[in-house]
């Protein structure tokens, strides 16, 4: 179960950097109908075509390995009865993903739509995380501490904020503000005033403002993971604790790649590229601060049982 699990996190990463490229290419109603393709599920793979209906294959791909792992789960759904109705109910949230990539075709690409869509896709992704993690505790035991453990309440709420921060992304490329600010080198750090013309901290339009709460709110999220993984990083340097390290090491690492990325992506007047680099950066931030939460919590939860152990 572990070693599907560990897939199902592979291939929802990139089913969610693939949505990314059928947005960004124009491609995401290459496909008008859907479940099918032009009214066969093997159309041909060309141009747009082989961009979307890829995207919608991974998606299918991940449905069944969700089924898989359900079918390993009912071995076990009486010992470790929550591995089981997680698996339950990751089918279901992947059924549910599926309907509204439905939705987003048939109705046109509705924008309320699309970044629901891009967020459920994210939900699955750490919600598969915590999957993997929760059966890696039942095969493999977790380490114990006699250091007390760095509190992980500031790193639910950065995760909470870098959530948002991704629906605010999405918001501002599906509602078409992408460009609100304008594009190209001069105006990557600073946003045009459509008024004035100049370059402005605060435009004076909404469209405008709506695109720069995004990059506030960057600066935020950014913030609060520097902060919230530097006590982590000195407690697993004390404790020689690598796993933590490199994973809380790797964040300040994502955080430097997507502030370049987004600096690129207006500076190159919004290519595939950059784009696509911006949303893989934000997703993987996403899983490496939840796991870093999940995973201090699941450690912490291991290290009460053993002292309830110990006392009785």
């Amino acid at each position: 179960m572990l070693r599907i699990g560990v897939l199902q996190v592979f291939i929802t990463f990139c089913m969610i950097l693939l949505g990314g490229v059928v947005h960004n290419t124009g491609s995401s109603l290459a496909c008008p109908d859907w479940p099918t393709c032009f009214g066969t599920f093997f159309p041909q793979m060309t141009g747009g075509v082989l961009i979307e209906h890829s995207h919608r294959l991974l998606g299918m791909i991940i449905g069944i390995l969700c089924i898989i792992q359900l079918a390993l789960g009912l071995k076990i759904r009486l010992e470790f009865k929550r591995i089981y109705l997680w698996s339950i109910g990751l089918l279901v949230l992947v059924i549910y993903q599926g309907i509204l990539g439905g939705v987003t075709v048939l109705f046109q690409l509705p924008p309320q739509v699309s970044t629901l869509h891009l967020g459920t896709a994210e939900l699955i992704f750490v919600a598969m995380i915590a999957q993997v993690i929760r059966i890696y505790r039942v095969q493999k035991s977790l380490p114990k501490f006699t250091e007390k453990l760095p509190s992980s309440r500031l790193l639910w709420i950065t995760l909470v904020a870098v959530y948002l921060q991704i629906l605010y992304g999405a918001s501002v490329r599906h509602f078409g503000y992408s460009a609100g600010c304008g594009l190209g080198a001069d105006y990557s750090m600073l946003c045009m005033d459509l008024e004035t013309g100049g370059r402005v901290f605060w435009p004076s339009i909404g469209g405008s403002q709506f695109h720069m709460g995004h990059r506030l709110l960057g600066i935020l999220s950014a913030l609060m993971v520097i902060i919230s993984t530097i006590p982590l990083i000195i407690w697993a340097k004390r404790t020689k604790n690598q796993l933590i390290r490199l994973w809380a090491g790797s964040a300040h690492l994502i955080v430097i790649a997507q502030i370049v990325f987004g600096i690129w992506t207006l500076s190159s007047h919004i290519e595939t590229l950059p784009v696509s680099l911006h949303l893989a950066g934000a997703t993987l931030l996403l899983g490496v601060v939840f796991f870093l939460a999940h995973y201090l919590s699941a450690l912490k939860c291991a290290a009460k049982k053993g002292a309830q152990s110990n006392h009785e």
